[in-house]
């Protein structure tokens, strides 16, 4: 099955401070991949071949052996073309700060919420979103991946408390495993996005260009950004 032209695709978030693009775009990605071998500039000149095997790496070679059961049933989707996020957002100490950038002198992280409003807009009803935010050292998931609760979403997003690093190539291997996980219930078919919310560049900047090789050489898996105050 081919994955065909995307439907809904994400809307421009439309506020002065935030620019929608590639994470490849945005990070320097300097140095090694961890175990690889390989340049991060690698990834700026993916062959062909190479895009169309990431593009197609899922679909129809999934097993479903491993799957639980549940009342006599494997825990297949019933809609096996279903689009999921994994939406990402930075709650780093820096998202407390304003740094001239953010209107009315409010936090980075006062202009998130309205950002997510615009990408939830965006969605489709039978979509699946789950929700990460990440700082310090560690990613976690707020809300599972599951059918879009904008009220779940705005709740879990007011217990966040900016602080710490920003584990770029933590959360990018959570979101990973999750989408790599619900692709195993859709048999590999379908759309899976992870969508990143961030004002800075990686504290584990090697993890990171370990993460995003494994998504963009072996995986379908898109990944877009909302960045904030992105100045270098």
């Amino acid at each position: 099955m081919s994955r065909g032209k995307r439907r809904g695709s994400l809307l421009p978030v439309a506020f002065g401070l935030m620019v929608i693009g590639f994470i490849a775009a945005i990070f320097d990605f300097g140095g090694q991949a961890p175990g690889s071998g390989t340049s991060a500039d690698a990834l700026t000149v993916r062959t062909a071949d190479q895009a169309t095997k990431a593009a197609f790496s899922w679909a129809g070679t999934l097993s479903t052996d491993g799957l639980a059961q549940t009342e006599g049933s494997v825990l297949l989707d019933d809609n096996r073309v279903r689009r999921n996020y994994v939406l990402a957002i930075d709650a780093s100490g820096s998202m407390a700060d304003n740094d001239n950038c953010a209107p009315n002198n409010q936090a980075k992280f006062g202009v998130v919420r309205p950002a997510v409003e615009e990408f939830l807009r965006s969605l489709q009803p039978e979509d699946y979103l789950a929700l990460m935010s990440f700082q310090s050292d560690n990613a976690q998931v707020l809300v599972p991946l599951g059918p879009v609760n904008p009220a779940q979403i705005f709740e879990a997003m007011a217990s966040i408390v900016p602080n710490g690093g920003t584990p770029i190539g933590t959360t990018l291997l959570g979101a990973k495993q999750m989408l790599e996980q619900q692709a195993q219930r859709q048999a590999g078919y379908g759309e899976y996005t992870i969508v990143m919310v961030t004002d800075g560049a990686a504290s584990d900047p090697e993890r990171m260009t370990y993460a995003l090789e494994q998504i963009t050489l072996n995986t379908p898996i898109v990944i877009q950004t909302v960045g904030f105050c992105l100045r270098n």
